[in-house]
């Protein structure tokens, strides 16, 4: 057996820490009436008419707005950054109603109910304030926390990688279960005995239901089912490391590092499709509407597949990354790509999608960063822990930024080709990964990445 006694486990916080300052969104939309707010890495808040793209407002924090999307309850937004503030905005106008300090970076998203704001916080704790900012009850769960909080009737749900569980917490703030796991949790999703959809990490203003199932992932690749009074149906060993999954129609649906989109059977576990998309990806949730599921991948493309059988239907290339979990209302799909955009595609031909528009917040950042250290966490687990997994290599992602060559239908391209066929394609070249000297190691952006601290 290896000797790994001197061999820490990478640290989790500088995959977070790899979210650059830029005009990036990783965080999705939150729908309000005829709005649609959101988050940026440039340290903006943004409102938009859902309808045109117009601004209506923006709000600066004093940290990104990266991981955390907003959500607006009873004519409030409410906000958080990697400054550690709670801000609470006049959803309307964008201004400032109160803000509350955690004593930590706050990469998660907040959730609503019934005058109660819940959050997490990179210091460990589980907050709970009312609606005019007053500290109501903290949880300590261990530091960090970057699982976002979700309410189901009035309960918290929320995952500890310390603890290495997922609890659930009543509204006064004591622990009513715990489900342990053997490492770090994923966000869950909700759904009925029978699999209808409940809520999944989009829902953040919480949900009353009758009984429920909730499931998440784990990064040691199981994936979860538990009822509501804490009780495992099944754990079952899917051989990936899924991100945040959500569930219809008695199905599973969850994205992967390992660059496929899963389906899977709610009653055991059994895979039913998988679809490869051109890279891998860390944190998308995909979102179903009328059969079809919608997702992003780090290859730049956002994927429409059919959801009995995985195929694709149609594919649009944006300029970056997409990590931004799809959000879709009226018929109207809203997303947001690392090259600081976010998109509007009308849907209702959903095997014909039209871009209304696309709104740019601020420049992109060169690369997203954090990707090396997921290479550097895979070759931790296939050296040590017997994991194997392996990653679209280099050379292939060259090839296929040089020729655009995804199996399907292409409905679109960004402006910004260049980047994602060069400079992004020759980030997985591996001159980063291999510390030589390169544009995403360069003391230039030591320097920038600095003067942000």
């Amino acid at each position: 057996m290896a000797d790994i006694s001197e061999i820490a486990e990478p640290d989790p916080f500088r995959l977070l820490e790899g979210i650059e300052p830029g005009g990036s969104i990783v965080s999705y939309a939150f729908v309000d009436g005829n709005d649609i707010c959101f988050g940026s890495s440039d340290f903006h808040v943004y409102s938009l008419n859902k309808n045109n793209g117009k601004l209506n407002w923006k709000f600066r924090t004093r940290g990104m707005v990266g991981l955390s999307s907003p959500v607006v309850d009873k004519g409030v937004l409410y906000a958080c950054s990697t400054d550690g503030f709670v801000y609470a905005l006049e959803a309307k106008t964008g201004s400032l109603l109160w803000e509350f300090r955690t004593n930590d970076i706050i990469f998660t998203s907040p959730a609503a109910f019934e005058d109660k704001i819940f959050v997490t916080s990179m210091d460990g704790y589980l907050y709970c304030l009312d609606s005019g900012g007053t500290l109501k009850w903290k949880h300590y769960m261990g530091k960090p926390i970057i699982i976002s909080p979700d309410v189901v009737n009035g309960n918290v749900f929320v995952g500890s990688w310390v603890e290495r569980n997922y609890q659930c917490i009543a509204p006064d703030g004591k622990v009513l279960w715990k489900v342990n796991m053997e490492h770090w949790p994923t966000n869950g999703a909700f759904a009925s005995p029978d699999g209808r959809f409940i809520a999944d990490v989009r829902s953040r203003k919480g949900v009353e239901c009758s009984d429920f199932v909730l499931t998440f992932g784990s990064w040691n690749n199981r994936l979860y089912l538990v009822n509501d009074e804490g009780k495992t149906i099944w754990k079952e060993d899917v051989g990936a490391k899924l991100s945040s999954p959500t569930i219809e129609n008695g199905k599973i649906f969850a994205t992967s590092f390992d660059s496929n989109v899963y389906s899977f059977s709610m009653k055991d576990a059994t895979q039913m499709w998988r679809y490869a998309t051109g890279d891998r990806i860390l944190y998308d949730t995909p979102f179903v509407h009328k059969g079809i599921l919608y997702t992003g991948s780090n290859d730049g493309n956002i994927y429409a597949l059919n959801t009995a059988d995985g195929s694709l239907i149609w594919r649009f290339q944006t300029a970056g990354p997409v990590l931004s979990p799809p959000v879709v209302s009226e018929n109207i799909l809203y997303v947001g790509s690392w090259d600081a955009h976010m998109y509007a595609f009308d849907i209702s031909d959903p095997k014909n999608p039209k871009l209304l528009w696309k709104f740019m917040t601020g420049m992109p950042p060169s690369a997203p960063k954090f990707i090396k250290w997921i290479d550097e966490f895979e070759m931790f687990r296939q050296k040590y822990l017997n994991l194997q997994w392996k990653p679209e290599t280099g050379a292939a992602m060259q090839e296929q930024g040089k020729k655009g060559g995804y199996e399907g239908k292409a409905v679109g391209i960004g402006d910004y080709s260049a980047f994602s066929r060069s400079a992004y394609a020759g980030f997985h070249a591996g001159e980063a990964y291999a510390g030589k000297a390169g544009v995403y190691t360069s003391k230039r952006d030591e320097k920038k990445r600095d003067a942000y601290k």
